[in-house]
């Protein structure tokens, strides 16, 4: 039998050998703890897919092309959405929260007006332009042809600016025959369209006047103003149209930037007339008031007061309370001014800019921040959440709590 006061020292001797008793040089550090994991990255904003696709790809034209593209109505997830991407800004938001587009549809190569239901998952058209194909150029239009803008009166009448721009997808016919210009039209509720102005003139005369005697040079971006007022981009210039048809040039240093929240208008008014700088204004035209120095918001736009002017960068304006642009911008290491690789909401007023998703050719919309495709323009859904209209698709962006 075994000494007891032996069996414990031995033990003892065991346990102290394993823990490095003794000094000896041979003895063992225990490892130490893993690092704590890192912290969860976070994003602002959460982005969701409302219609069509997120890929990158817009649909382009063929040798037997998709006639269901820009044609079919149904449901609005998966739906082959082709907006206009070239400068274009034909997205708005009706009263009732749906979402309205144009696009070229592949069935007929007309352009469409179309609705958007998010919540109840349908897209539905509402009225369709008259053929581009056609040879007949001298025939007075009865209907818009190829919408560039859109714009909605709080009591849902869409504005649609009508006007021929560059793109590779149709062929542009010149309009240079009277009743085939440039104009402004109204669609109702009830699927009517109407001519507020222009349209009788024929390209490149910007004429002020009421009605067919207006006449507009091209026009890419149309606002409906909190005044009642339309604000339109024709030739860089910004005039107003009332809802008579009324056509009225502002002072020609005024840009037009982007629409805004509550029908809020941004503009840029230089300091002079004979180039751009830092000291320009950002500048509201319904409230004829400035709302920030170019020169405090150029770092954010990394860009001058010229590429601030010319470059079509800006989606959507927060308003004057707010002060904020939601804006395309080249990424830290990019060189190539031009390529967009950023989506960022810039604050106006300080030139602070906050990240909210990346533009590359592989969307993510789970990814921290997202990655979407290329923005073509965008409308604000409350607060600072908005709707980003890419290619193919929709995507809702909605700030974090």
């Amino acid at each position: 039998m075994r000494h007891p006061l032996k069996s414990t020292l031995a033990i003892a001797a065991i346990v102290l050998a394993a823990c490095g008793g003794g000094g000896g040089s041979d003895s063992v550090t225990p490892p130490p703890p893993p690092p704590p994991p890192p912290p969860e990255a976070t994003g602002p904003y959460q982005a969701t897919l409302i219609a069509g696709s997120a890929a990158a790809e817009s649909y382009r034209y063929g040798q037997n092309p998709d006639p269901d593209v820009g044609c079919d109505d149904g449901a609005a997830l998966d739906a082959k959405l082709n907006p206009r991407s070239d400068r274009g800004s034909a997205f708005a938001r009706l009263p009732n929260g749906n979402l309205v587009l144009a696009e070229v549809g592949f069935c007929d190569y007309r352009f469409r007006i179309r609705a958007i239901d998010p919540a109840g998952n349908t897209l539905k058209t509402l009225a369709v332009a008259a053929s581009r194909l056609s040879d007949d150029t001298t025939t007075p239009l009865t209907t818009f042809w190829t919408p560039t803008s859109l714009a909605v009166a709080p009591s849902g009448e869409i504005y649609i600016a009508d006007s021929d721009l560059f793109t590779v997808d149709l062929v542009i016919r010149p309009r240079s025959a009277p009743g085939a210009g440039p104009g402004i039209w109204k669609l109702d509720a009830g699927g009517n369209v109407s001519l507020l102005a222009g349209v009788s003139l024929p390209e490149g005369r910007g004429v002020d006047g009421a009605g067919t005697a207006a006449g507009f040079t091209y026009i890419d971006k149309i606002c409906h103003g909190s005044d009642g007022m339309l604000y339109v981009r024709d030739n860089s210039r910004i005039r107003t149209v009332s809802t008579q048809g009324a056509v009225t040039s502002l002072d020609n240093r005024l840009h037009m930037l982007a629409c805004g929240v509550g029908g809020s208008v941004l503009a840029l008014k230089p300091a002079s007339y004979l180039a751009f700088s830092d000291n320009d204004d950002f500048y509201d035209p319904i409230t004829q008031k400035p709302v920030g120095k170019v020169g405090d918001a150029v770092a954010a736009f990394r860009g001058d007061a010229i590429s601030v002017a010319y470059e079509d960068r800006m989606l959507l304006y927060f308003g004057p309370e707010r002060a904020s642009v939601l804006i395309k911008r080249r990424g830290e290491e990019e060189s190539d001014p031009l390529y967009y690789t950023e989506l960022v909401m810039v604050n106006l007023a300080d030139g602070s800019a906050e990240l909210v998703a990346r533009i590359g050719t592989q969307p993510n919309l789970t990814a921290t921040p997202p990655t979407i495709a290329a923005p073509v323009a965008a409308v604000a859904t409350g607060g600072t959440d908005f709707d980003i209209l890419t290619g193919r698709g929709v995507i809702r962006f909605t700030r974090k709590p």
